[in-house]
């Protein structure tokens, strides 16, 4: 297990490390953000994910996501933009990792369940597109395409949690950027950050948050 977590560790300070020569690149773009950030920030998302993932068929598709996940956290930080050549090979490549988890453990039962909550989480974010177009981005709908696949492989507990946690940690950093006076009323704050630091920490307590809620309660699970 702990292995597992260096490794992750490794690969995502490797991706932290990359993500400047990943983004121009592939979309011209220029990332600012300190090496040390890139680097310290992706090995501990990396650490936390390895955890949080554990042995499992599905390892190679949570790496890939790990991978875009810090390319998309930084690029979307400094630029407000979150590429379709990120989001979609993402998309495109966990549920292909997925897919073949699933033909090798035989547990088609979560490879269903993924494909339905990405087209759960993806229409969910088109829907308040439509509503609030100024709140939200093409970008955020195509995130949840990946994001959806992820955490719905997991369980239904990690979906739901991840979807309400990002606007619950978005609200908790808007507030507070509003109050140190950081940005007006009529800024723009990229949400990509929030979908993604929301789905680790998702697949971090959920299940534990969900038993301990049920216990309460008095469910019997």
């Amino acid at each position: 297990m702990w292995f597992l977590v260096a490794l992750f560790a490794l690969l995502g300070g490797a991706a932290g490390y990359l993500t400047p020569t990943m983004a121009h690149r592939v979309n011209d773009l220029k990332i600012t953000t300190r090496q040390s950030v890139l680097v310290g920030g992706g090995a501990v998302s990396g650490a936390l994910t390895g955890y949080a993932v554990g042995i499992t068929w599905a390892i190679p598709a949570y790496a890939v996501m790990l991978v875009a996940g810090i390319a998309l956290f930084f690029i979307d930080l400094e630029h407000r933009r979150l590429p379709d050549r990120f989001t979609f090979t993402a998309a495109g490549a966990v549920a292909l990792l997925l897919a073949v988890a699933a033909a090798i453990s035989g547990d088609w039962s979560s490879l269903w369940r993924a494909l339905i909550a990405a087209i759960a989480l993806t229409v969910f974010y088109f829907v308040l597109l439509v509503i609030y177009p100024a709140g939200m981005g093409m970008g955020d709908v195509k995130l949840a395409l990946s994001l959806g696949l992820a955490l719905g492989w997991a369980g239904w507990a990690q979906l739901v949690v991840g979807g309400f946690s990002a606007f619950m940690i978005g609200a908790i950093v808007g507030i507070g950027l509003l109050v140190t006076r950081k940005v007006g009323r009529k800024s723009h704050i990229p949400f990509g950050p929030f979908m993604l630091v929301g789905a680790l920490l998702a697949l971090l307590v959920a299940k534990p948050f969900i038993d301990w809620y049920l216990a309460l309660a008095g469910i019997q699970t």
